[in-house]
């Protein structure tokens, strides 16, 4: 007999062997050769807790979701040149290039985002990058780089994100022989610039190898972008990858924003750059 239990004579009627009480069974466990419990619709009911899954983007409201992780988002060639990068969030926002000298390339194990997959440009000529449609937008979280993660000043006007508008307004980019990002006219980040889950803005972010960013602007922005370049100036695009981006039409609340902040930073391998106190630091949400 089992370990599991043991039995206990409590009785005999009419002569026949006593009925066995089986004690110490552990929650869950299943005498052999008895069948699955079911309920009054004949389901079979199971005492074992059910898996929840991991949380990710796809349990908020989001206008885009870049994930270089996802191979089946990128659309390649054979060079590893990307021309799509294909909108997770379900809206059909895909970022596109189809001009062949423009096109950022995909890298599988990228050594300067913790041997993970990246979207990448080596220059800062030529508008290499990826064009989105136009969204409105307030929120924007990105993992990324710049250059080799160890240059403390930015090599000219360099645009991680930029838009339409003169200068490429509004964008996000480096102020040219400076450690921090651009900070003054036109800017999409004018409400806060945010590095590795903190709650406090501050526009220094060199030297900047991967990293987990968060930017928000003063209001909503509806306008075309470029991932990478400057769409208004050839030589200022940025030097450096990036693996994902989760744009918002708002604000997120601090609970969305520190679970996003968490599946980011343990999934980029970033999860000891965030503060002591935050809800993710030691798991992932």
């Amino acid at each position: 007999m089992s370990a599991y239990y043991s039995k206990n004579i409590v009785s005999k009627v009419a002569g026949r062997p006593a009925p066995l009480k089986f004690s110490g069974v552990p929650r869950g466990y299943k005498l052999p050769g008895t069948p699955d419990p079911v309920d009054k619709a004949g389901t079979v009911v199971s005492n074992v807790a059910p898996t929840v899954p991991p949380w990710t983007p796809a349990n908020i409201a989001k206008i885009f979701w870049f994930d270089s992780s996802d191979l089946s988002t990128i659309t390649k060639d054979a060079s590893n040149f990307v021309s799509q990068w294909a909108d997770k969030s379900g809206n059909g926002n895909h970022a596109t290039q189809a001009t062949s000298s423009s096109k950022p390339t995909y890298t599988v194990s990228d050594s300067l985002l913790n041997n993970k997959s990246s979207i990448s440009s080596a220059s800062q000529n030529g508008q290499i990058g990826l064009d989105l449609p136009s969204t409105s937008l307030q929120e924007i979280f990105v993992v990324a780089y710049y250059k080799d993660g160890l240059d403390t000043t930015f090599d000219n006007y360099n645009a991680l994100i930029s838009g339409p508008g003169n200068v490429g307004q509004y964008r996000i980019m480096g102020d040219k022989g400076k450690s921090n990002w651009w900070s003054t006219t036109s800017i999409f980040n004018d409400g806060g610039t945010f590095k590795n889950g903190a709650t406090t803005s501050n526009f220094a972010v060199l030297p900047m190898p991967a990293t987990l960013l968060r930017f928000t602007s003063s209001a909503a922005r509806n306008e075309t972008r470029g991932i990478l370049y400057n769409t208004k100036s050839s030589d200022r695009g940025w030097v450096g990858g990036v693996g994902e981006i989760i744009g918002l039409s708002a604000i997120s609340l601090t609970s969305d924003r520190q679970k996003i902040e968490g599946y980011l930073a343990h999934k980029w391998g970033l999860a000891a750059n965030l503060p002591s106190g935050h809800a993710y630091k030691t798991k992932a949400p």
